[in-house]
């Protein structure tokens, strides 16, 4: 494999699914003496042993800032996991058996388990709702704040480095070196740098050391393509669709699948287009221009 040295100038960030923002951000940040900041805020003082990956904590707001880990299933209420038997004493509305938090691929869902006083995220009653990083949830009066954590060093220590991507600067290459971590999550990564400084080929290494190597990596230049045509390049189109549309054509979200989809210079993605990419990696569909029909997509 050729050995790749690339610049000190980008930024790598690995957020949590489209559909839940997390409060644990891994990132190398380009300084002006070109050092490395690496971040990894988690609502938990020890760090618990779990699986690698995105996981999730409960943190009470009272004043002794109970915590809890929530693995696949936590039940909240008086007789339940949290806040626990002291929660009636303190708020006769949470009831016994108050609500339910629950994994549900890879991201949280919170139920209410018909409480009579009811449950609230972020002030609005709910009946079911996806959780995001930093909502708040309100049993009677009790508060309580949900947060995701992705455990980056567990990650890394599944997965060999085998790449030869390198950097001159020691302390980057720390960096790289976490790129297998990256690597093991099917959650999207953002890569921030100027034109030239390395971000496909990091791209490509991060590809290359995931469960999708097997699938295509696709780039798409998005700076390169007007409004009308980017539309069609990333979601297809159906045959008369628009002048010139003769036949039926995929676009980027279904030929990559399997695989990855890199798109380049996405700060340059058309205002108006920005919902449609939305929905696509929220919720792994797109529909291909002039079709009513929606196509369930498997990229990262």
């Amino acid at each position: 494999m050729q050995e790749h040295i690339v610049s000190d100038h980008w930024t790598l960030k690995q957020p949590g699914r489209a559909t839940a923002n997390t409060s644990a951000e891994t990132s190398a940040e380009n300084s002006s003496d070109n050092q490395i900041e690496t971040s990894a805020k988690t609502s938990a003082d020890k760090r618990p042993d779990i699986p690698a990956g995105i996981t999730a904590f409960l943190a009470s707001s009272g004043a002794n800032g109970d915590r809890q880990l929530i693995e696949d299933l936590l039940v909240l209420g008086s007789e339940g996991n949290f806040p626990g038997p002291l929660s009636e004493a303190v708020d006769p509305c949470v009831e016994p058996r108050h609500a339910r938090i629950e994994r549900r691929g890879a991201g949280f869902v919170i139920r209410d388990l018909r409480s009579n006083g009811g449950t609230f995220v972020n002030g609005t009653r709910i009946v079911e709702a996806h959780l995001q990083s930093g909502d708040i949830i309100r049993l009677g009066g009790l508060s309580s704040g949900f947060s995701t954590v992705f455990f980056l060093e567990q990650a890394n220590a599944s997965v060999a480095p085998t790449h030869r991507l390198k950097s001159r600067n020691l302390l980057w290459q720390a960096q790289i070196d976490r790129l297998p971590g990256m690597a093991s999550s099917d959650y999207p990564i953002l890569l921030l740098g100027p034109s030239g400084s390395g971000k496909e080929i990091l791209a490509e290494t991060i590809h290359s050391l995931s469960k999708r190597s097997p699938g295509p990596f696709t780039r798409v230049n998005c700076s390169a393509l007007s409004e009308t045509l980017i539309e069609s390049e990333l979601f297809g189109h159906v045959k008369g669709s628009f002048t010139g549309a003769i036949g039926d054509r995929k676009g980027a979200f279904e030929t990559a699948r399997g695989g990855t989809l890199f798109l380049d210079e996405i700060g340059d993605f058309p205002y108006g287009l920005q919902a449609k990419l939305l929905r696509a990696l929220e919720n792994n569909e797109v529909r291909p221009v002039g079709s009513d029909r929606l196509l369930q997509t498997d990229v990262r």
